[in-house]
Protein backbone atom coordinates (compact mmCIF):
# COMPACT_ATOMS: atom_id res chain seq x y z
CA UNK A 1 0.00 0.00 0.00
CA UNK A 2 1.40 3.38 -0.96
CA UNK A 3 1.57 6.00 1.76
CA UNK A 4 1.36 9.70 1.02
CA UNK A 5 4.04 11.99 2.36
CA UNK A 6 5.31 15.56 2.02
CA UNK A 7 8.90 16.80 2.05
CA UNK A 8 9.87 20.46 2.54
CA UNK A 9 13.21 22.06 1.83
CA UNK A 10 15.07 25.33 2.18
CA UNK A 11 16.78 27.58 -0.37
CA UNK A 12 19.90 26.05 -1.85
CA UNK A 13 22.32 26.62 -4.70
CA UNK A 14 24.46 23.91 -6.30
CA UNK A 15 28.01 24.56 -7.50
CA UNK A 16 29.92 21.85 -9.34
CA UNK A 17 33.26 21.59 -11.12
CA UNK A 18 37.01 21.58 -10.68
CA UNK A 19 38.21 24.35 -8.35
CA UNK A 20 34.65 25.38 -7.46
CA UNK A 21 35.57 26.14 -3.82
CA UNK A 22 38.33 28.51 -4.90
CA UNK A 23 36.10 30.29 -7.42
CA UNK A 24 32.71 30.38 -5.71
CA UNK A 25 33.02 30.19 -1.90
CA UNK A 26 33.49 33.93 -1.37
CA UNK A 27 30.59 34.74 -3.72
CA UNK A 28 28.28 32.37 -1.86
CA UNK A 29 29.16 33.90 1.52
CA UNK A 30 28.81 37.47 0.24
CA UNK A 31 25.32 36.66 -1.08
CA UNK A 32 24.16 36.01 2.49
CA UNK A 33 25.59 39.28 3.79
CA UNK A 34 27.68 37.40 6.36
CA UNK A 35 31.04 38.73 7.55
CA UNK A 36 32.31 35.87 9.74
CA UNK A 37 31.89 32.42 8.19
CA UNK A 38 32.66 29.53 10.52
CA UNK A 39 33.39 26.01 9.21
CA UNK A 40 32.06 22.87 10.90
CA UNK A 41 33.44 19.48 9.87
CA UNK A 42 34.70 16.12 11.08
CA UNK A 43 38.36 15.28 11.87
CA UNK A 44 38.74 13.44 8.57
CA UNK A 45 38.27 16.68 6.60
CA UNK A 46 41.17 18.42 8.30
CA UNK A 47 43.31 15.30 8.52
CA UNK A 48 42.88 13.80 5.07
CA UNK A 49 41.97 16.65 2.68
CA UNK A 50 43.06 20.20 1.84
CA UNK A 51 39.46 21.45 1.76
CA UNK A 52 39.80 23.60 4.86
CA UNK A 53 42.95 25.31 3.60
CA UNK A 54 41.25 26.04 0.28
CA UNK A 55 38.20 27.49 2.02
CA UNK A 56 40.32 29.68 4.26
CA UNK A 57 42.26 31.01 1.27
CA UNK A 58 39.10 31.61 -0.76
CA UNK A 59 37.24 33.39 2.05
CA UNK A 60 40.09 35.57 3.25
CA UNK A 61 38.96 37.94 6.01
CA UNK A 62 35.48 36.36 5.95
CA UNK A 63 36.92 33.16 7.47
CA UNK A 64 36.18 33.07 11.21
CA UNK A 65 37.58 29.66 12.16
CA UNK A 66 36.74 25.97 12.27
CA UNK A 67 35.34 23.29 14.55
CA UNK A 68 36.54 19.91 13.29
CA UNK A 69 35.30 17.49 15.95
CA UNK A 70 31.78 16.58 14.82
CA UNK A 71 31.32 12.92 15.72
CA UNK A 72 29.47 10.16 13.87
CA UNK A 73 25.66 10.51 14.15
CA UNK A 74 26.00 14.12 15.35
CA UNK A 75 26.27 13.38 19.07
CA UNK A 76 24.74 15.95 21.39
CA UNK A 77 28.09 16.68 23.04
CA UNK A 78 29.80 17.47 19.72
CA UNK A 79 26.91 19.70 18.60
CA UNK A 80 27.10 21.57 21.90
CA UNK A 81 30.86 21.99 21.49
CA UNK A 82 30.39 23.25 17.91
CA UNK A 83 27.79 25.74 19.09
CA UNK A 84 30.15 27.07 21.76
CA UNK A 85 33.04 27.37 19.29
CA UNK A 86 30.89 29.26 16.77
CA UNK A 87 29.67 31.59 19.52
CA UNK A 88 33.23 32.29 20.70
CA UNK A 89 34.27 33.06 17.11
CA UNK A 90 31.45 35.57 16.65
CA UNK A 91 30.16 33.61 13.66
CA UNK A 92 27.22 34.93 11.66
CA UNK A 93 27.26 32.08 9.10
CA UNK A 94 28.07 28.37 9.32
CA UNK A 95 29.59 26.31 6.52
CA UNK A 96 29.13 22.53 6.81
CA UNK A 97 31.86 20.48 5.15
CA UNK A 98 31.35 16.73 5.01
CA UNK A 99 28.61 14.14 5.03
CA UNK A 100 25.36 13.49 6.87
CA UNK A 101 26.56 13.86 10.47
CA UNK A 102 28.04 17.29 9.80
CA UNK A 103 25.00 18.53 7.87
CA UNK A 104 22.62 17.37 10.62
CA UNK A 105 24.77 19.07 13.26
CA UNK A 106 24.70 22.40 11.44
CA UNK A 107 20.92 22.33 11.28
CA UNK A 108 21.03 23.04 15.00
CA UNK A 109 22.47 26.53 14.45
CA UNK A 110 20.74 29.76 13.32
CA UNK A 111 21.45 33.01 11.46
CA UNK A 112 20.25 36.60 11.78
CA UNK A 113 17.86 38.63 9.54
CA UNK A 114 16.78 35.92 7.07
CA UNK A 115 15.27 36.32 3.62
CA UNK A 116 12.14 34.18 3.92
CA UNK A 117 10.31 35.17 0.73
CA UNK A 118 12.38 36.00 -2.35
CA UNK A 119 9.21 36.76 -4.32
CA UNK A 120 8.48 39.87 -2.24
CA UNK A 121 11.40 42.04 -1.11
CA UNK A 122 9.27 44.07 1.28
CA UNK A 123 11.33 47.15 0.39
CA UNK A 124 9.85 49.58 -2.18
CA UNK A 125 13.34 50.60 -3.33
CA UNK A 126 14.06 47.00 -4.30
CA UNK A 127 10.75 46.21 -5.99
CA UNK A 128 9.75 46.31 -9.66
CA UNK A 129 6.37 47.56 -10.87
CA UNK A 130 5.14 43.95 -11.04
CA UNK A 131 5.63 43.61 -7.26
CA UNK A 132 8.63 41.31 -7.47
CA UNK A 133 12.32 41.95 -6.74
CA UNK A 134 14.60 43.86 -9.07
CA UNK A 135 15.22 42.19 -12.41
CA UNK A 136 18.98 42.14 -11.91
CA UNK A 137 18.33 40.02 -8.81
CA UNK A 138 16.12 37.57 -10.74
CA UNK A 139 18.83 37.12 -13.37
CA UNK A 140 21.08 35.61 -10.70
CA UNK A 141 18.86 32.52 -10.79
CA UNK A 142 19.53 31.88 -14.49
CA UNK A 143 16.09 32.83 -15.83
CA UNK A 144 14.67 35.52 -18.07
CA UNK A 145 13.83 38.30 -15.56
CA UNK A 146 10.74 39.20 -17.59
CA UNK A 147 9.35 35.65 -17.41
CA UNK A 148 7.07 36.04 -14.39
CA UNK A 149 5.80 32.45 -14.52
CA UNK A 150 9.33 31.07 -14.29
CA UNK A 151 10.28 33.52 -11.55
CA UNK A 152 7.18 32.80 -9.47
CA UNK A 153 7.80 29.06 -9.73
CA UNK A 154 11.48 29.25 -8.77
CA UNK A 155 11.00 31.96 -6.16
CA UNK A 156 8.34 29.94 -4.38
CA UNK A 157 10.53 26.84 -4.35
CA UNK A 158 13.43 28.80 -2.84
CA UNK A 159 11.46 30.67 -0.16
CA UNK A 160 11.32 29.10 3.34
CA UNK A 161 8.06 30.96 3.94
CA UNK A 162 6.19 28.59 1.62
CA UNK A 163 7.57 25.45 3.25
CA UNK A 164 6.54 26.08 6.86
CA UNK A 165 4.37 23.39 8.42
CA UNK A 166 3.72 21.83 11.82
CA UNK A 167 6.90 19.75 11.51
CA UNK A 168 9.19 22.73 10.92
CA UNK A 169 11.92 22.85 13.62
CA UNK A 170 11.73 25.65 16.22
CA UNK A 171 13.03 28.90 14.74
CA UNK A 172 14.37 31.99 16.50
CA UNK A 173 14.87 35.15 14.43
CA UNK A 174 16.67 38.31 15.55
CA UNK A 175 16.17 41.23 13.16
CA UNK A 176 16.64 44.99 13.23
CA UNK A 177 13.48 46.87 12.24
CA UNK A 178 15.55 49.53 10.40
CA UNK A 179 17.30 46.98 8.14
CA UNK A 180 17.67 48.43 4.62
CA UNK A 181 19.21 45.23 3.19
CA UNK A 182 16.68 42.60 4.28
CA UNK A 183 13.29 44.09 5.12
CA UNK A 184 12.01 43.45 8.64
CA UNK A 185 8.78 42.30 6.99
CA UNK A 186 10.61 39.15 5.89
CA UNK A 187 10.80 38.05 9.51
CA UNK A 188 7.26 39.15 10.32
CA UNK A 189 5.91 37.12 7.39
CA UNK A 190 7.72 34.03 8.65
CA UNK A 191 6.28 34.38 12.15
CA UNK A 192 2.78 34.75 10.69
CA UNK A 193 3.26 31.59 8.62
CA UNK A 194 4.54 29.68 11.65
CA UNK A 195 1.55 30.73 13.75
CA UNK A 196 -0.82 29.76 10.95
CA UNK A 197 0.65 26.26 10.60
CA UNK A 198 1.27 25.55 14.27
CA UNK A 199 5.08 25.73 14.09
CA UNK A 200 7.26 27.09 16.89
CA UNK A 201 8.92 30.41 16.04
CA UNK A 202 9.96 33.58 17.85
CA UNK A 203 11.02 37.00 16.56
CA UNK A 204 13.21 39.34 18.61
CA UNK A 205 12.88 42.87 17.25
CA UNK A 206 15.92 45.11 17.53
CA UNK A 207 14.36 48.56 17.47
CA UNK A 208 16.18 51.14 15.39
CA UNK A 209 18.85 48.63 14.31
CA UNK A 210 19.90 47.92 10.75
CA UNK A 211 21.59 45.01 8.99
CA UNK A 212 23.83 44.27 11.95
CA UNK A 213 24.62 46.30 15.08
CA UNK A 214 27.47 46.90 17.51
CA UNK A 215 26.26 44.42 20.14
CA UNK A 216 25.26 41.64 17.74
CA UNK A 217 27.80 39.24 19.27
CA UNK A 218 25.92 39.38 22.56
CA UNK A 219 22.73 38.36 20.76
CA UNK A 220 24.37 35.14 19.56
CA UNK A 221 23.92 33.95 23.13
CA UNK A 222 20.17 34.10 22.60
CA UNK A 223 20.55 31.57 19.79
CA UNK A 224 22.55 29.33 22.11
CA UNK A 225 19.87 29.53 24.80
CA UNK A 226 17.17 28.82 22.22
CA UNK A 227 18.80 25.59 21.13
CA UNK A 228 19.54 24.61 24.72
CA UNK A 229 15.79 24.90 25.26
CA UNK A 230 14.61 23.06 22.16
CA UNK A 231 17.36 20.50 21.48
CA UNK A 232 17.20 17.94 24.24
CA UNK A 233 20.14 15.60 24.96
CA UNK A 234 19.62 12.05 23.65
CA UNK A 235 18.06 9.62 26.09
CA UNK A 236 20.66 7.10 27.25
CA UNK A 237 19.59 3.43 27.28
CA UNK A 238 18.95 2.03 30.74
CA UNK A 239 21.88 0.35 32.40
CA UNK A 240 24.49 2.71 30.91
Amino acid sequence: TQKAFRAAGYPWRLYCGSGVIDRSAAEAVDRTGAKRAFVICSPSITGKTDTLQRLEAALGERYAGVFDRIENDSTYSSVQAAKAAAEDAGADLLIAVGGGSVIVAVRAVAIFFPVTNVLKPGNPDKTENDGGPLKRFRKLFGIDPDDLDAWNRIGRELSPLYHVDADTPPVLIIHGDDDDVVSFQQSEWYIEAAEKHGATAKLIRKRGKGHGWATILWDIRKFANWFDEHLEPPVQPSGR
